[in-house]
């Protein structure tokens, strides 16, 4: 084995390993912006190809390390292209004409190592497949044909109370918005179950990623529901007022099979105080009475102070 051998400090200096195809090129043209008179012989520098000329002159931009990089102008061999990621090898600077060894780097494959709180997370996100899914175990009221404002209020509560926002809470109670007892209450702080803690993360991961909440169970005894609440990331530029305020639009999705309707799904988006509803559901006549008694609908929407803007009714498979 050949070494090069530092005249400096004279320890001997181990050659470069070439990843690509080596060729040697001498006396390139030094530019002032490189000092190759700090630079010790045996030194690898790397650098990127910046251009090159139709005489087969590059200039490389060179990254030295801790020393003073710059540009450099040398001569390339052939099969080298613009944008190429270069190692240079310092082999001699006699009478300031230096010369290099040159090699072709393969391409990098960048890894990326997560930290022991990333692996716990994935760890937990891959054994929950539904992040963002709140399950309801009890009803949410206990008789069929509730007080709608009831029934909203539960709805409300349960999802306040689902944990989810424990950490937006816990700032409402460092903020005198809210009490202990009510942080208390969180499932965070329930000692019944260990392991609920933890699968809590996924559903806040789901929500905060997807902006998306989902919540599924029974709403009376013998009733389930599936509801879905997101915010619209993108809506339409002409929906701003004039005053150039584009209030945030939701959408939410009910699902329910009734009885006497059979399945229902209601879908509702809502800007500010005015609303579109599409309603679908399997029996067409389900569908045809949801029509016939679109007035009812909008009046008591008219009433809680919403306007509804359209609604479509219809069946399906």
């Amino acid at each position: 084995m050949v070494n090069t051998i530092n005249l400096t400090n004279n320890i001997p200096i181990s050659p470069p390993t070439q990843v690509g195809s080596t060729s040697t090129v001498g006396n390139p043209a030094q530019d002032t912006n490189l000092r190759l008179d700090q630079i010790l012989l045996g030194k690898t520098l790397l650098a990127k190809v910046i251009s090159i000329t139709k005489d087969g002159t590059a200039l490389v931009n060179v990254a030295a390390g801790d020393q003073t990089g710059g540009n450099l102008k040398i001569p390339l061999p052939t099969g080298f292209k613009v944008g190429d990621q270069i190692s240079l090898t310092l082999l001699s600077n006699d009478g300031n004409k230096p010369t290099f060894s040159v090699s072709l780097l393969a391409p990098s494959q960048d890894t990326i190592e997560l930290s022991s709180t990333g692996l716990f997370l994935t760890k937990i996100i891959e054994n929950h497949p539904e992040p963002g899914a709140i399950q309801n175990t009890t009803p949410i009221i206990t008789t069929p044909n509730p007080d709608t404002k009831e029934l909203a209020g539960q709805l409300h509560k349960a999802i306040e109370n689902s944990g989810v926002f424990y950490e937006s809470h816990l700032k409402q109670w460092n903020d005198g918005g809210r009490s202990i007892d009510q942080i208390r209450q969180e499932p965070q702080n329930l000692i019944n179950n260990p392991d609920l803690p933890n699968s809590m993360i996924p559903m806040q991961l789901g929500v905060l990623e997807n902006k998306n909440l989902m919540w599924f169970g029974p709403i009376w005894p013998d009733q389930d529901m599936e509801w879905d609440v997101s915010k619209e990331q993108n809506p339409p530029p002409e929906e701003a007022s004039l005053d150039g305020d584009q209030k945030p639009v939701w959408l939410t999705s009910i699902k329910l099979a009734l009885p006497n309707l059979g399945e229902i799904t209601a879908r509702i988006r809502l800007q500010g105080d005015h609303a579109k509803f599409d309603i679908s559901a399997t029996n067409p006549e389900t569908s045809a009475n949801l029509k016939a008694h679109s007035d009812q609908l909008a009046n008591s929407l008219a009433s809680a102070g919403i306007t509804l803007e359209s609604i479509a009714a219809h069946s399906h498979d």
